[in-house]
């Protein structure tokens, strides 16, 4: 006869696997606005998809972090040489709470972890060397 450690079978099958949502999807967008007198005015975004993700290999209604989309907006003015340029920005443009990583520690016990919320961004730049080109 055997001693010590037991051993339990479980089965997983029909679980999603963790931390892997079922569909991610990104798309971005860059357009320039207009042109004219040696400089231009740009518009990105970026939007990305998550849908629900479990967290735990148990498949725990209390591990699951809800799908969610989440996007970022900038607009550049910028000199066509490319020496100076500013923009504004904007990340999470919908605020959106997100859940970025959950940590079931039993099936009651769980520490969420979240995205950044709405982020207001603005900067101006110079390439040294940029006029030259």
């Amino acid at each position: 006869p055997s001693r010590g450690a037991t051993t339990t079978q479980v089965d997983f099958s029909g679980n999603r696997l963790p931390r892997t949502p079922k569909v991610t999807a990104t798309a971005a967008l860059s357009v320039t606005l207009a042109e004219s007198a040696g400089s231009r005015l740009k518009f990105d975004t970026d939007w990305n998809y998550k849908s629900k993700t479990y967290y735990s290999v148990f498949n725990f209604n209390s591990s699951i972090a809800p799908a969610r989309a989440v996007g970022n907006v900038r607009v550049t003015w910028e000199r066509t040489d490319a020496a100076w340029g500013a923009w504004v920005g904007v990340d999470n443009v919908g605020d959106r709470r997100y859940e970025t990583v959950v940590y079931q520690y039993d099936n009651d016990f769980v520490t969420p972890l979240f995205g950044s919320p709405r982020v207001w961004t603005a900067g101006v730049r110079h390439r040294w060397g940029a006029e030259s080109r």
